[in-house]
């Protein structure tokens, strides 16, 4: 099942840019430290009268494309847990490589980033990058 079935209610995306980073953040999603000068998607959101915001690296993002494109979208914070789900139930392989590469944090033993993942088709379909 899909994290965003049993969501509570749908989110108000107030604006959504690319940055680049001139500092360290944290990632909301896998919680790596995004590096000075490593591009990341930064969002304001509203829910349920709370505003938050939200700083996503680019790995994490195609996660998130990949669950919009397969499930009908996401929820913030959580997609190793979604992501996850959907490795044990059999997605295939390139699931399996998001899961761990999220919970390497993206990066090698020697401490490099690891390249972008590549999106996995959505039941069979593939998704344009």
């Amino acid at each position: 099942m899909c994290m965003i079935d049993d969501a509570d209610g749908e989110c108000v995306v107030l604006h959504s840019d690319i940055r680049t980073a001139r500092k360290a953040h944290k990632c909301n999603e896998c919680h790596r430290n995004i590096e000075g000068g490593e591009p990341y998607l930064n969002e304001c959101t509203v829910f349920e009268g709370s505003k938050e915001t939200h700083k996503t690296c680019q790995h994490c993002q195609v996660i998130r494309k990949w669950l919009t494109h397969e499930c009908g979208g996401f929820v913030y914070g959580q997609i190793y847990s979604d992501i996850e789900e959907h490795a044990w139930e059999g997605y295939g392989m390139a699931v399996g490589r998001m899961v761990i590469g999220m919970r390497k944090k993206w990066r090698t033993k020697a401490g490099t980033l690891l390249p972008l993942p590549q999106i996995p088709s959505v039941s069979g379909h593939d998704i344009a990058a």
